[in-house]
């Protein structure tokens, strides 16, 4: 089972009950009721803790994988992030502190650890850049754009502030059916851009009209969360047609 999610606990501290061997999964603190409460499975978060011996310069870091809310026993996976299991002595100091999981993990392409949680920042030695952790892709890069980078919108606003980051949206409206003069409205999805609709472009993927369609959106009348768009031919509207749209737009 992979577990993606890391869910730490701040100012989290204190020392073993009793002693474990390198083999225990089962950990008892009379600390341990401030973490948060997990299960198998329950959505395959994990808390990680660190377990240190100062003066002999040793470290074990452990991912509590099962906590009933308030109790001081919990349920772990040993020797992660690197470490190593290894015996540890009854009043051994615990403590949910930060690891290099929770910076910006330095590696090189090919060698990022398969078990890297959702959200984890990986810097690639060897691309020159840093990738994102997401749940189902794998590591991904960001998109390198800023408000610098965005233009004149739709509803001719310019000058977008500092701190506005652009994002994209991309699906198809299937099926969609013109009016008597040719329009449509689309809503954009996920309830469209919070701020504004920057642009949009537009490609045909079917209609019952074989006639060759082109589809200038509506400046005056879209906004940032619908797309008003006219179904035009060479020579006239494609009116009261049944068509579907490609949609790949741009807002923040």
């Amino acid at each position: 089972m992979a577990y993606d999610y890391r869910w730490p606990v701040a100012n989290a501290g204190g020392t073993l009950t009793s002693a474990i061997a390198a083999s225990d999964t089962s950990i008892s603190s009379s600390a341990f009721g401030v973490l948060p409460t997990l299960a198998i499975g329950q959505n395959f978060a994990y808390c990680p803790i660190v377990l240190i011996d100062p003066l002999a310069n040793a470290l074990e870091i452990v991912w509590v994988i099962v906590h009933a809310a308030g109790t001081t026993t919990v349920t772990a996976q040993r020797g992660k992030e690197g470490t190593t299991a290894r015996a540890w002595a009854a009043n051994t100091q615990w403590l949910c502190g930060p690891t290099t999981r929770d910076t910006i993990f330095y590696t090189a392409s090919g060698q990022v650890p398969a078990d890297m949680h959702v959200g984890a920042a990986a810097l690639y030695s060897d691309k020159g850049d840093y990738r994102i952790k997401t749940l189902n892709q794998g590591f991904l890069g960001p998109t390198y754009q800023s408000f610098e980078d965005m233009g004149r919108a739709l509803d001719n606003t310019t000058g977008h502030p500092a701190g506005s980051v652009p994002q994209r949206k991309t699906w198809n409206a299937l099926n969609v059916t013109t009016d008597a003069s040719g329009d449509l409205s689309v809503t954009i999805p996920n309830g469209g851009f919070p701020t504004r609709l920057i642009g949009c472009q537009m490609a045909r993927i079917f209609t019952t009209n074989a006639t060759p369609v082109f589809w200038p959106c509506l400046n005056t009348t879209s906004t940032k969360t619908t797309i008003n768009l006219r179904a035009q031919g060479p020579t006239t509207v494609v009116a009261s047609t049944s068509i579907s749209v490609s949609f790949d737009a741009v807002g923040y």
